[in-house]
């Protein structure tokens, strides 16, 4: 076992089954709670849908280190768990340094439980837990596609998105699109490798609901994505040691599903409101247009934001902290700021990449990139490797029945193609600055990247362990604290938007910037002014805070 945070697992048979079916349970319950995650709030539209995920995730991945750390006995780590914690290292210093660590710590945050379940993840790569986590990350991804498409369909309830349908339980339909597309690999492979025919009809089902669900977003992301996964599946075949596992009568029974999804799509009558009479030939058309519409907003949104690099290129200006900065390098006519608005920006700019680079700097996003290449470079090793064992998603009347040989070719094409999927759409949209998708990817990530020679291998001291385990768990601890104080404000503003309610929530927030604005622009100034110059504090460069204090006499 490769571990970024623990020291490679004994056999099988001498480890504790307990500790393996416990991180398995937990991965598979995370990832269907972090799907279903959400609340209704009058206030908060988007953080209703965003923070009880973020719960989700570090809950998880809390409950993941706990089961990990009796474990870590030395410092095992090869060269993409090197990398992986050299980013969230390297994240960790440029939030302490930000103009607002609050924001920053809750950005790292989602990046640091992506990490620990990426170990939770190396932890059972080579179980017969592999095989149940995976079909349990692709059964949620089908779960939370299901939703949406029922939404498109009529389905109706408090909790799920009221805007940009249909997002679901995502709150957004590009959010819920880039989620259903990293489930797809597993899908595709268990639909064409699976030993049992039941297994292989349940994952033609899922196939055709998650297309139909992504086509319906018209995410031109997600569907480049889909296309990256196809590509990559296909290119995969070219590979001797797991074309073996392929017939074409599989392959033509997976064609016809993503075939079926797409029809459904188009062709059966939704209640999705669009402003055109041909909505998916006008998204495909714009998949390569950036003269107008939102490619001409990306471009403009992505070539102000580089100018931030500048001024910070090894820090960043810090995790999150894009929202913070940009108002200082908008342009006339960006059409991602609207300056009239009191939160002119969304939290991210619309690009993983670019925010990245922003915010942890040129080192930082090298030591992502890397990491996802190093993955890419020991899968693609593997996969020209001889044959070397059954499927990892043997699906049979009796359960499960996973391979434990780790050499099994078709986790190689899955993995490049969960990454090469992440990468595209992170390209577009903000994917892995979100916590249902970064659950996905680091966990898949985990268990199926192949193992390679230790780069670094050390046994711990008594003293290092314990501060290691401490230090560790008390993070983790942090961020559950601080998604349940944001988790309890959304709560006690759910149905009231007094003053009264505002106030009360930030007993459990402090730092809410969208609560100390909304006190700064209602009641007597005496009241206000306190708040504004939090928020100011908080936002330094929006107009908002400065025009508060202005209405109360105050200088800016």
């Amino acid at each position: 076992m490769t571990n970024p945070l623990v020291p490679p697992a004994p056999t099988e048979t001498s480890e504790p089954t307990r500790h393996r079916a416990g991180l398995g349970v937990t991965l598979a319950l995370g990832a269907v709670w972090v799907v279903l995650a959400g609340r209704q709030s009058m206030t908060f539209d988007l953080d209703r849908h965003l923070v009880p995920k973020e719960l989700a995730l570090h809950v998880t991945a809390l409950v993941s280190l706990l089961l990990l750390t009796p474990h870590w006995r030395r410092l095992n780590l090869r060269i993409v768990d090197l990398l992986l914690l050299l980013a969230g290292l390297w994240a960790v210093v440029s939030s302490v340094l930000s103009t607002n660590p609050w924001i920053a710590t809750r950005s790292v945050g989602v990046l640091l439980s992506g990490l620990v379940l990426f170990a939770a993840g190396r932890c059972l790569a080579d179980s017969r837990w592999q095989s149940v986590v995976l079909v349990a990350l692709a059964s949620a991804t089908v779960l939370g596609g299901a939703i949406g498409m029922a939404q498109a369909y009529g389905l109706d309830l408090d909790v799920l998105a009221t805007t940009r349908l249909p997002g679901g339980t995502f709150g957004n339909r590009n959010f819920m699109a880039h989620l259903v597309t990293l489930g797809l690999p597993i899908l595709l492979l268990a639909s064409t490798t699976s030993g049992s025919r039941s297994g292989r009809t349940a994952a033609r089902l899922g196939i055709v609901i998650s297309i139909t669900a992504i086509v319906l977003t018209r995410s031109r992301a997600a569907w480049l994505g889909v296309t990256a996964i196809i590509g990559v599946m296909l290119l995969g075949t070219l590979a001797k040691s797991w074309r073996h596992t392929l017939t074409l009568r599989a392959v033509r029974a997976t064609s016809l599903s993503l075939l079926l999804g797409v029809v459904i799509a188009v062709v059966v009558p939704n209640r999705l409101a669009w402003n055109s009479e041909s909505p998916y030939r006008d998204s495909i058309t714009a998949l390569v247009d950036a003269s107008s519409g939102s490619g001409r907003g990306r471009l403009i949104q992505w070539r102000n934001s580089l100018d931030l690099v500048p001024d910070a290129p090894i820090l960043g200006v810090g995790p999150g902290n894009w929202f913070v900065h940009y108002p200082r390098v908008t342009t006339p006519g960006d059409p991602s700021f609207a300056g009239w608005d009191t939160i002119p920006t969304n939290p991210w700019p619309s690009s993983d990449w670019v925010a990245f680079i922003t915010e942890v700097g040129i080192p930082g996003t090298l030591f992502l990139l890397l990491a996802g290449l190093a993955m890419v470079l020991t899968a693609v090793r593997r996969l020209r490797m001889p044959e070397g064992g059954a499927t990892i998603l043997a699906v049979t009347t009796h359960g499960v029945a996973p391979d434990r040989k780790r050499a099994a070719p078709e986790a190689s094409v899955a993995l490049i193609a969960t990454l090469a999927a992440a990468a595209v759409m992170g390209t577009f949209d903000a994917v892995l600055h979100l916590a249902a998708p970064t659950l996905f990817v680091f966990t898949i990530a985990g268990l199926l990247t192949p193992t390679s020679g230790a780069v670094i291998d050390r046994a711990l001291g008594k003293r290092t362990r314990r501060m290691l385990v401490a230090g560790s768990v008390l993070t983790m601890v942090l961020l559950v604290s601080m998604s349940l104080g944001q988790d309890r404000t959304i709560r006690v503003t759910r149905n009231d938007r007094s003053l009264t309610a505002f106030r009360s929530a930030l007993r459990f927030d402090p730092t809410n910037f969208r609560l100390h604005l909304r006190l700064a622009m209602s009641g007597p100034c005496t009241a206000r002014i306190p708040h504004a110059r939090i928020a100011r504090t908080l936002l330094p460069f929006h107009q908002a805070p400065r025009d508060a204090l202005r209405n109360c006499g105050r200088s800016s």
